[in-house]
């Protein structure tokens, strides 16, 4: 296997592991809308009342209401993003024979994020034999039509994570 083989296998995992990083960030963002929520909802001014000292130029409840659209607007905008990640892990996957032993590994570890115990218990078999079916399947996948265009769509995306990755291994160890 050469270098760019082994690269692509790389880029196709990390574009699979996309659905774990976006449930991961939107759960996250989801805290986040129910936090500021929580806090528009007990700020001075939100519910019309409160005191305006001098130098107050109107900070009250218009203003809280759009401050607090304008930031729920991005969190969902940010939300929708995450969607399109799921969605194209789950049409990655979709292209494996439906009822292969590949296609049931590789969605319990995508989209069940299970562990590579669990899975080895669930369907009798040992880590390293569903690491080989893992694998077959990757390798399944890089020969299907338009893979290679989610792979070179992904290089970049992928460099960068690297690049962040060793950046902050080299900040760990200072």
């Amino acid at each position: 296997m050469d270098r760019d083989e082994k690269e692509d296998r790389e880029i196709l995992k990390f574009v699979l592991e996309q659905i774990y990083r976006a449930k991961r960030r939107k759960d996250q963002l989801d805290r986040r809308l129910e936090n500021v929520k929580h806090d528009m909802q007990s700020a001075p001014g939100s519910q019309g009342r409160g005191r305006r000292s001098i130098g107050d130029h109107g900070d009250g409840t218009a203003n809280l209401v759009v401050k607090k659209s304008s930031i729920e607007e991005r969190i969902e905008k940010q939300k929708d993003n995450v969607n399109l990640s799921i969605e194209k892990t789950m049409n990655l996957l979709d292209l494996l024979p439906e009822t292969s032993l590949e296609r049931e590994i590789m969605e319990r570890r995508h989209l069940d994020m299970e562990d590579w115990k669990d899975i080895a218990d669930g369907i009798y078999m040992s880590r390293s034999q569903c690491n080989k079916r893992y694998n077959a399947g990757i390798d399944f996948l890089l020969h299907q039509d338009g893979v290679d265009e989610v792979v070179n769509e992904n290089r970049e995306n992928y460099q960068k994570y690297l690049a962040q990755k060793i950046a902050r291994k080299k900040i760990w160890k200072k």
